[in-house]
């Protein structure tokens, strides 16, 4: 018997039970079959019930063994993806070392990718170095002024260089405090 048909009878019961006992002419026998039924449909529930609680244990602990293989399984990534990493670093620095650009290897071709990039890290750093408490505290009291329902709010400045504004104004010729275009060479296997 399911939870379902447990339920289902126990209403049976109940509605059989205020049939029996609205009826002033109820007989005792009638009155101890009610309360049997009552009684049997409670140890049934009783024992879905213990059957339900085991098969969640089992779930959990399932749960539980998934959540470590996960756990073994990203650390094994993190190590298989830090060697590739480290593969392909030595041979892009063995390539470099004998002045290769391209390599045909049949299965594989190993090439250089040259990119350009945007080093903002001096102006990152001079970003770290400031003291906005003083900017965040008169920030804060003017949102406050305007929008008194973010009184609890953590409010914050966030300053970070827009690395593809900054390498179009030095592309134009501007100079940007603490930023510079680089040119970098990836390996590329095809």
């Amino acid at each position: 018997m399911n939870l379902y048909e447990i339920q289902t009878e126990h209403l049976e019961i109940l509605a059989r039970a205020e049939e029996v006992f609205s009826n002033e002419n109820a007989e005792a026998s009638e009155l101890e079959a009610v309360q049997e039924a009552l009684d049997l449909n409670a140890e049934n529930f009783k024992s879905k019930a213990l059957s339900y609680l085991q098969f969640t244990k089992n779930l959990e602990s399932d749960v539980s063994a998934i959540d470590a293989e996960i756990i073994r399984l990203e650390g094994l990534k993190k190590q298989k993806t830090s060697l590739v990493k480290n593969l392909k670093s030595r041979l892009s620095d063995a390539m470099e070392l004998l002045g290769l650009d391209k390599v045909d290897l049949n299965l594989f071709k190993l090439s250089f990718r040259k990119s350009k990039a945007t080093d903002t890290k001096e102006l990152e750093e001079k970003i770290t170095s400031l003291d906005l408490k003083n900017y965040t505290d008169v920030l804060h009291r003017q949102i406050i002024l305007q929008f008194p329902e973010l009184d609890y709010c953590d409010i914050s400045i966030n300053i970070r260089p827009d690395k593809k504004i900054i390498k179009e104004s030095i592309e134009k010729g501007s100079e940007v405090f603490g930023s510079k275009i680089v040119e970098n060479k990836s390996l590329v296997i095809k």
